[in-house]
Formats: structure tokens, C-alpha cells, sequence
């Protein structure tokens, strides 16, 4: 079983940068990607959060609750990077008991 942390390598073009730091367990996967707003801050401090088993996104399945009809196509759900969302994210990554259809 894979488990570890890692990032990919920043990409920094003329109007910002941003950078993607991946939390791996097993087949499942937390993206946090951070970016500058196209350069209109000074740090990198606008973010989302994705979740990924293997290449499929778990993001519908965990966050179903901060989907509006007109946020979603039914897979893909943009999640804004909170605190209170990156901590459901890691209790989701850290979870060895399924049954349920989404982390709590």
C-alpha cells in the first residue's frame, strides 16, 4: 500500500504561479493546489481541494453537500480549500471502514 506525501513540481508563468501538494493512502488521494490568482496576490492563497480513488474523483461522493444544481455536471464539484473542508478530506484519506457512501 502506498502512503506518503509529495508535490509536484511549481509551475511559475509571467501572469502567477501556482503548485499542487498530493496526501496519498493507498488508492486514494487529496490534491490541495494553491495559485496566486493569476498573479493578483502576494502568496499563494486561493485553493481547491480534490479527491481522487485511482484517477476517479471522490469529490461528489464526499462533499455532496456543497453541490447546487448549477455547480456541478455530476462528477466534477469545485471545493474551495477551508480548513473545515481539508479536515473532512484527511478523516476521508485516513479511513480504513467503508459501507457508507460518503465520509461523515
Amino acid at each position: 500500500m502506498k502512503s506518503g506525501i509529495f508535490a509536484h513540481p511549481p509551475i511559475v508563468v509571467h501572469n502567477g504561479s501556482n503548485v499542487c501538494v498530493c496526501f496519498e493512502q493507498g488508492a486514494r488521494t487529496v490534491s490541495l493546489a494553491l495559485d496566486d490568482s493569476c498573479g493578483r496576490m502576494s502568496v499563494l492563497g486561493r485553493g481547491t481541494i480534490d479527491l481522487f480513488i485511482g484517477p476517479t474523483s471522490a469529490n461528489i461522493d464526499v462533499f455532496r453537500d456543497l453541490c447546487h444544481e448549477d455547480d456541478t455536471d455530476g462528477e466534477f464539484l469545485v471545493v474551495p480549500a477551508t480548513l473545515a473542508n481539508f479536515e473532512r478530506a484527511m478523516v476521508w484519506l485516513k479511513r480504513t471502514e467503508w459501507g457508507f457512501d460518503r465520509a461523515s
